[in-house]
């Protein structure tokens, strides 16, 4: 038996097999008798995967920036709500130091009732005084500035003509 894989578009493959004529499979990790295939050893004539086009470096380079960013050890969500009040926050600590004069170390800086906490991934609070959310905003656009350009590189490369495996490319940080 011989199975031909076919790739027609970013989201439909098919495989056929010689001694079934007409008879496609959807290749896909998803799909059971393409999966019962791969475990008997049969390898397709012609599969190849797609070259990566640009579209698909931008949307790596999306899931790479939502996946979140370590700042002082710790990870931080960056989905782009939590992107909106980073950015929110920095802004806020600026005003608290140049109007009000917060200082290092203080960490009622946004409220005098209570220390300015950050809640991070893993769903603990980081306290953080004027000075670190700034800080923190800054990492946060180095992280995601950091990916864009890498991105842009790839696809760079790609546009050259270049093949490019865009998940273990070496330009993202």
């Amino acid at each position: 038996m011989t199975i031909t894989a076919h790739y027609l578009d970013a989201d439909h493959t098919l495989a056929s097999r010689s001694d079934m004529p007409g008879a496609t499979i959807p290749v896909s990790d998803d799909n059971r008798h393409w999966r019962e295939l791969v475990d008997m050893g049969v390898t397709p004539t012609d599969y190849a995967p797609p070259a990566a086009t640009t579209a698909d470096v931008d949307r790596l380079r999306d899931a790479k920036i939502a996946a979140g960013f370590t700042f002082g050890g710790i990870v931080f969500q960056t989905d782009p709500d939590s992107v909106k009040r980073i950015a929110g926050a920095a802004s806020a600590a600026h005003v608290a130091i140049t109007q009000d004069g917060a200082q290092v170390g203080d960490l009622r800086w946004a409220d005098p009732a209570s220390d300015f906490g950050w809640i991070a991934q893993d769903n603990s609070v980081v306290v953080m005084d004027a000075p670190t959310v700034i800080a923190f905003g800054q990492a946060y656009m180095a992280h995601e500035r950091a990916l864009v350009f890498a991105a842009k590189a790839i696809k760079d490369r790609i546009r050259a003509g270049e093949t490019v495996d865009i998940e273990s490319a070496p330009e993202w940080p």
